[in-house]
Parts: structure tokens; sequence; C-alpha cells
């Protein structure tokens, strides 16, 4: 089994995608990335993908970028496979954050498609095909994150690269995904993005594992979802999904997804934090609003 072989299985099961902690003053809080990567390790975590669009990658700069690759890195210390960010629309920018990770230790990088302006299908294939051949030595997920990805030629084409080993797909086209799976599933780790309810479908069509959001503050609750999978039991896993999925999504899409998250982890005890421009803190009353609703969905800690 080659290392890309062997790397390719370990990306499976509840993948949870970190938040970055900033204090008030707008400062990364290193010790709150050290303290969440500790969270995740010891509850069970065994994949972590710090520095993607949950980590508001794009409001750091590059010694930021570098200081959570270490914290995390180091937290981790073999305990947990990191995919690290390194998304940028420059595909030289994007090559030189790959090269970041590798040197902080990280077991493959998560890189989108370039979120400004691309040309065309070729020019989206040239950027992940550079990066990954100037960057042998780590792993790279391709982030299926915009429409342009519909076109599976890319992926077909980029399937020969032998460090891509995997795809997140986070379009919300489930027959998409189901077509990822079916043509690619031996050849990379088509994992999906975002969701519970969105690996429902791409579990049933041999998906090996899904990037999460609610394992931020209580991962038991997306251990457990995969544990029903694996044994079957589709109704528990459903669910799951109906009675803490759908009802904290509801209140998240309301109030703002990232302001939304981080509360809740500071609510959890764990270092949520603030953002950064130009995302904003949950206002008084919206934190209210919040507590509220987690105590009627039975998600209070």
């Amino acid at each position: 089994m080659s290392q890309w072989e062997e790397l390719r299985g370990r990306i499976a099961g509840t993948i949870v995608p970190m938040t970055t902690p900033f204090t008030d003053s707008g400062e990364v809080d290193l010790e709150g990335v050290r303290e969440n990567t500790r969270f995740l390790v010891e509850s069970g975590i065994k994949v972590i993908s710090p520095l993607g669009s949950t980590g508001e990658f794009y409001t750091m700069t590059r010694e930021e970028h570098w200081a959570v690759l270490k914290a995390v890195c180091e937290e981790a210390k073999g305990q947990a496979t990191i995919i690290a960010g390194a998304g940028h629309s420059g595909s030289k920018i994007a090559s030189q954050l790959a090269a970041m990770a590798h040197e902080a230790g990280a077991d493959a990088t998560l890189i989108c498609v370039p979120y400004y302006l691309y040309d065309g299908a070729e020019g989206v294939y040239q950027h992940y095909r550079s990066i990954a051949r100037e960057n042998p030595g780590i792993g790279m997920v391709v982030y299926a994150n915009q429409e342009i990805m519909k076109d599976l030629s890319i992926l077909e084409r980029l399937a020969s690269e032998p460090n891509i080993v995997g795809v997140k797909d986070a379009t919300g086209d489930y027959a998409l995904y189901r077509d990822e799976c079916v043509r690619f599933r031996d050849r990379l780790a088509i994992v999906g993005g975002g969701s519970m309810q969105h690996y429902l479908w791409g579990w049933l069509w041999g998906s090996p594992g899904y990037f999460c959001s609610v394992a931020n503050f209580k991962p038991e609750v997306e251990l457990g979802f995969v544990t029903y999978l694996n044994e079957g039991n589709l109704q528990a896993a459903t669910t799951i999904v109906e009675k803490v999925e759908l009802p904290f999504f509801e209140i998240a899409i309301k109030l703002g997804w990232w302001r939304t998250l981080k509360a809740t982890m500071d609510i959890y005890g764990l270092p949520g934090g603030s953002s950064r421009l130009p995302n904003r803190r949950l206002t008084p009353e919206e934190r209210e609003e919040l507590v509220a609703w987690l105590e009627e969905i039975d998600l209070m800690p």
C-alpha cells in the first residue's frame, strides 16, 4: 500500500472543520486554538481541518496562518489526521500555503476552487495540478465548492495525480455527490461537505466520511451518528439529523453561521471567541435568542 492509499483510508468518519478563535481586540487566540484541538482529539475525533472557511482563513495574515498550523499540529501529536486549509484564488499563493502545511506537519491540504476569477475548467484543472506537483510530499483534498466542479472531467484528470487523495463535495448537488462516489470512490476519498443530512445520502453510495460542524462543541453527537450508520441503523442516524442538526441549522442560518457556531462554543465553555470583519459577533439580544433556542431543542450543556 502506498503512502497515498494509506492516507486516503484515513480520510473517513467525522471530519471537523475547526473554527479560529479571535480575542475581542482582534488577535488570534493561539491558546484557544490549542485548547480546541485538545478537546477534539480527546473526544475521539480522528480527522481535523483547521484554516478552512469555518476557520476564517481569508481574514488572516501569513504569519497568523503559520502560527495556527503549528499550534494544531503540535497539539494533535499524531493522534489525528490533519487536513489543513490552503485555499487562495492565486495558484502560486495556494501552493505556498500548501508548502507551509507540509512544513508544519499536516497530512494533507484542503484547497478550494479559486474564489474570485478562474479561466474555465482548464484553469481550475491547472490550478490543482500545479499545486499538487509543486508539493509532492503532502496529500491534497480538492474542495468542490463551485458550479465548475460539476464538470467531472476535471476530477478525472486530477485523479491521476498521486498525491491528490480526496474530494470534499460541498456543491449541495446530491446527484453529483452520488456520481462522484460511483466514478471515483476506488481512487479518491469522496467526502461530504457540511452536514450529517448530506452525508446520509453519500454513505449509501460509499462515501467514507463527511465534514461537520456540530462536533466543534458536541462531538459525541457526530460520532454517535457515524456509529449508527456503520451499524446500519439508519433510523437512529436520521433521528439525530432531525432532532439535533436541523434545529441547530435553523437558528444558525437565522443569526449567522460563524457567529452562532462560535457563540455556542462559548456557551459550552470552549474558546469560540470573536470573529474578524466582515464577520461579526452576536449581539446580547441575539445571544439570548440563541440560548432560548438551545434550551428548546435540548442542546444546552
